[in-house]
């Protein structure tokens, strides 16, 4: 066997670290065992839904993206995505730290704009939906988190009610009571 040389690393900042190319595979083994039990209990939890789902008559895709590239100021992070998510389906986005994941998510839900691509949401191109409508009809919970050190849970939950609301976001009755509930 060969000898190990160390490798200078530094773990943010001037800090140094040694690295050999073993505890390198074996700290990928680990993120890849944690993905893989996240998956399976994602995989779990969908087995154990009650709720009915509706479903799309045609049996048409709800949620379809074809060959979409995203990123950032032009410059592509991921391409040539493809999915298509039916009523009752559950996707987990998995992979390593920086391969794209919040990218893709940031984009179907218009944080960002396709580089190219499409996005369809129910049959229509994400970008022709009215940012209300949009709202209404899809939501999502990005890594970010946010800062609630002030809000009640109250709160959080009628700040879901904004896409009901009209041009002033003030709650009607019929909102104060599905907070309620």
């Amino acid at each position: 066997m060969g000898e190990f040389v160390p490798r200078p690393k530094t773990l943010g900042g001037d800090i140094p670290c040694l690295d050999s190319p073993e505890l390198a595979r074996k700290r990928q083994k680990t993120l890849s065992a944690r993905a893989e039990l996240r998956a399976e209990r994602l995989l779990r939890a969908e087995s154990n839904l009650e709720t009915p789902v509706e479903t799309q008559a045609d049996g048409a895709p709800l949620f379809r993206i074809s060959d979409l590239s995203a990123g950032y100021d032009k410059k592509v992070v991921v391409e040539g995505v493809d999915l298509e998510v039916r009523a009752g389906d559950v996707v987990a986005l998995i992979g390593p730290n920086g391969s794209g994941k919040s990218t893709i998510l940031k984009t179907i839900t218009r944080h960002l704009a396709p580089l190219a691509g499409a996005v369809e949401l129910d049959g229509r191109e994400i970008s022709r939906w009215k940012t209300a409508e949009f709202a209404r009809n899809l939501a999502v919970m990005l890594t970010d988190r946010p800062r609630t050190e002030l809000l009640t849970c109250r709160d959080i939950v009628e700040a879901g009610r904004h896409p009901y609301t009209g041009r002033m976001g003030t709650l009607s009755p019929d909102d104060h009571s599905r907070v309620d509930e």
